[in-house]
């Protein structure tokens, strides 16, 4: 078991990222003696908070809050800034690490690597950087603002232009990712950039549920549903569905308004559903249905099939990188497919029966993406 780990976060507020969060905190207790975790004051609470709802005890785990100020960012100049602020409070906490411990970034949507690159420290700490949805940026950053186009310089100038220093390692949240971002970058930086997939574990929601009568099938849309989240797939989508036995439920928002006989719009306030009304109706869905664009989520975990996954539903959906990843590797988790028209075939023929076939697979899913199983692959990481 190895001796020391610092978690240092300065980004995150209130529950940003909990899930991954959370996880790795609960592997890394698993593989260090002891974990020391960096972050604001409102992360840590809310992590404690969540681990007790999960019965999850840390006793190896030492909580270091911070009084960080808020980091609200209300445009692309003041994203820029605070992605140099976080850089530079990781790079300071990072110097002040004892000699000898490994340190751990959850988050990478900020100047750390560059800060850390430049401003070393003698014997200089392993560092391992969990990296999320903005390594998208390097080759998808047009017309998603300004400092999407400055995050996308940002990585060009640390993967392709720097030698990254051999005691970085890079964790992108699958192994397909990783291999598509390996492409992306010269040779000479490849061997620092690895994939694990995304754990997850929630707390189980007790309490009663809101009722939806119908006895049909009842597939779920989750999440917001906006035109960067398949709106216009699911505008194509809706007129197509003649299936008397099935209703689709948005639960999450939707950007555009929507009707038809078979769709029903449970949030009709335009405002996040409250966590427990949420929790309600996703529990009383037989499948989730998703329409993101056809080949998206190239370098990005889909929180919404990793939510499915958790709550048992199989998943019907547009085929994308992550999506086609996730099947291939643990086996049939419900249907893709390669155009709106195909999804609209495969959800006019589903019967109750059809969809249950694929729970025990979806379970045993659920099961493999426990941090306890993840873990296995967190360690080869760092023991490599």
């Amino acid at each position: 078991m190895k001796k020391c780990v610092y978690v240092i976060d300065s980004l995150s507020r209130d529950n940003f990222h909990e899930v991954i969060n959370q996880g790795c905190l609960m592997m890394l207790s698993s593989i260090y003696e002891k974990v020391v975790y960096i972050a604001d004051k409102s992360v840590c609470d809310n992590i404690m908070n969540s681990l007790q709802k999960n019965q999850v005890r840390l006793n190896n785990v030492f909580f270091e809050p911070q009084n960080l100020k808020d980091l609200k960012s209300k445009s692309s100049i003041s994203a820029f800034f605070i992605a140099v602020k976080v850089g530079y409070l990781n790079n300071k906490y990072y110097r002040l690490t004892p000699h000898d411990v490994d340190v751990f970034f959850l988050n990478f949507l900020h100047f750390t690597a560059l800060f850390n690159h430049l401003l070393p420290i003698l014997n200089k700490n392993r560092a391992f950087y969990l990296c999320h949805a903005e390594m998208e940026f390097i080759e998808s950053a047009k017309k998603r603002g300004c400092f999407a186009m400055a995050f996308r310089w940002y990585l060009i100038l640390l993967f392709r232009f720097l030698t990254i220093n051999e005691k970085s390692k890079f964790i992108l949240l699958s192994d397909g990712m990783a291999e598509t971002f390996r492409h992306l970058i010269p040779q000479k930086n490849r061997k620092r950039i690895f994939g694990m997939d995304h754990c997850y574990v929630r707390p189980e929601m007790e309490g009663e549920l809101p009722k939806l009568f119908f006895s049909g099938l009842k597939i779920g849309i989750p999440g917001a549903v906006s035109p960067t989240r398949g709106i216009r797939n699911l505008q194509n989508l809706v007129p197509m569905i003649k299936n008397s036995n099935v209703r689709i439920y948005a639960i999450g928002t939707l950007s555009s308004d929507i009707s038809g006989e078979t769709f029903v719009k449970l949030n009709k306030t335009g405002c996040r559903m409250s966590f427990d009304w949420y929790e309600g109706y996703v529990k009383q869905m037989d499948a989730y249905l998703m329409v993101y664009d056809l080949g998206s989520y190239r370098m990005t975990a889909s929180g919404a099939l990793l939510e499915a996954v958790w709550n048992e539903k199989p998943i019907f959906a547009l085929r994308n990188a992550y999506f086609d990843y996730m099947f291939k590797k643990f086996g049939p988790l419900g249907e893709l497919a390669d155009s709106v028209e195909e999804l609209a075939d495969i959800i006019n023929s589903l019967t109750v029966d059809y969809v249950n076939r694929f729970k025990p697979n979806v379970i045993r899913t659920k099961n493999l993406l426990l941090p306890c199983n993840v873990k296995k692959q967190l360690e080869r990481i760092i023991n490599s």
